[in-house]
């Protein structure tokens, strides 16, 4: 049941496609660390401890937040631009933020990790613009040209 009722107040709706969409996106990242750990280690026995669990569910409100904002027509697509990413770097900043505090990273391994989000995100951004520039002009051009049947029919 991802559906919200139809008589409940826009913040509640709002509140539960949130829910929904970082429950599932914690699910998604769990199942990706526990691959992972069992692609280095070949075993689960040792198993990711709680407080990295924990911290996953910060990064999935973040990107699940994220993704509302992108879904919206409520704002223009430059600020989607600017605050889909920002989002997303907030979460992964409070996912390590316990860690920095406890001396197990120090804080120029989050920056690098920053960046090198904010540099893979920005390379997926331009091709995804790029791809949907080639596609309306696709889409212009064919409207330009004027319809030819192809089975030469013609109305009698």
């Amino acid at each position: 049941m991802n559906q919200s009722p139809k008589n409940a107040s826009p913040v509640l709706t709002v509140l539960h496609k949130l829910a929904v969409g970082a429950s599932c996106v914690f699910t998604a990242l769990t199942m990706l660390l526990l691959f992972i750990q069992w692609l280095i280690e070949m075993n689960l026995d040792k198993s990711i401890n709680a407080k990295v669990f924990l911290m996953l569910l910060p990064l999935s409100f973040c990107i699940a937040g994220a993704d509302m904002i992108r879904k919206t027509d409520k704002l223009p697509a430059g600020g989607k631009v600017i605050l889909h990413p920002l989002l997303c770097m907030g979460g992964i900043f409070l996912a390590y933020l316990p860690y920095m505090t406890a001396n197990h990273f120090p804080a120029g391994t989050v920056l690098v990790h920053l960046v090198f989000f904010a540099a893979i995100y920005g390379i997926i951004t331009a091709a995804v613009c790029l791809i949907s520039m080639a596609s309306n002009r696709k889409k212009e051009k064919a409207e330009a040209t004027p319809y030819k049947s192809q089975f030469n029919l013609e109305k009698k």
